[in-house]
């Protein structure tokens, strides 16, 4: 059966108890619930980020974080149960009377397939639903052809999905990386026709995959995955700067990828030169 689930992000599982009250104020913010009428599909997304964020936590933790009755928490967090995105982790040890019940995200009640699309390399992985990759194919190839991708992907796809144990029914959808203009940015060894990128529709070139396509920046992506999994969750304010064939960014403030007026906050390579000719760029 098909899951039709859209949910947060999550956690690098830190348990530091030095950062614990920083993070609580933080979470306490970003995961209010609501107790409205009809708000259920907000409130699952939002106890499930609280969980995925905390690593291992309790109902009572939960509702502090997200500001829930205690009777909507036991409800959701049961549904996440049922639904297999959560699972039960045993007693809370010490303490006094009840111990509560521990509460940890099921690595895989979900799975997502990542693709990276460059001018030097193409990347396909697979993840689960604790952000951690299972599987990973890379292949170094300079400005592969749109067809090039397609022969990656038909060729990879089987053998990443069975080295990281992933099951097929729980993937939510491919996130694709590419960057911007790729066929309109003239760089050396650039092979005649890599303009033909420019027409490409990359939902209907990868319509060999049957998962729903979901296509960023790929400094934008970049960015937002060390917000959600890496250093950024400590540090919620920063500017991640991509090397790869080119050279991108992408300002995250407060846990939010700022895209600007033209969606090209974090273009540091075509920023414009003013030591050179008019028209050019800093790439």
């Amino acid at each position: 059966m098909r899951m039709a689930i859209g949910f947060g992000s999550k956690s690098n599982g830190r348990n530091d108890p030095t950062l614990a009250d920083g993070r609580d104020a933080r979470l306490s913010r970003s995961l209010s619930g609501t107790n409205l009428e009809r708000a259920g599909d907000y409130n699952l997304r939002a106890v499930l980020q609280a969980v995925r964020l905390s690593g291992d936590t309790t109902r009572v933790a939960i509702a502090q974080q997200t500001g829930l009755t205690a009777p909507t928490i036991a409800n959701i967090t049961s549904r996440l149960v049922e639904m297999g995105l959560v699972r039960n982790a045993g007693r809370m040890q010490g303490g006094r009377g009840q111990p509560a019940l521990r509460l940890q995200v099921n690595p895989d009640g979900a799975f997502a397939i990542g693709l990276n699309i460059d001018r030097d390399h193409l990347t396909l992985v697979t993840l689960d639903l604790a952000g951690q990759v299972r599987s990973r194919a890379t292949r170094e190839i300079a400005f592969a052809m749109p067809e090039d991708v397609v022969a990656f992907v038909t060729e990879d796809i089987d053998r990443v999905i069975a080295d990281g144990g992933v099951d097929r029914d729980r993937i939510l959808g491919v996130g694709v990386a590419i960057p911007d203009d790729l066929g309109r940015i003239a760089l050396p060894h650039r092979p005649a026709g890599y303009d033909r990128w420019n027409a490409v529709d990359l939902s209907a070139m990868l319509s060999v995959l049957p998962w729903p396509i979901h296509c960023d920046n790929d400094a934008a992506a970049a960015a937002l995955g060390e917000a959600e999994y890496g250093t950024g969750f400590d540090n919620p304010s920063f500017f991640y700067l991509l090397i790869s064939a080119g050279l991108g960014g992408g300002p995250v403030i407060d846990r939010s990828y700022h895209r600007g007026a033209n969606a090209r906050s974090g273009e540091i390579g075509l920023m414009p030169d003013t030591t050179g000719p008019p028209g050019a760029t800093v790439q």
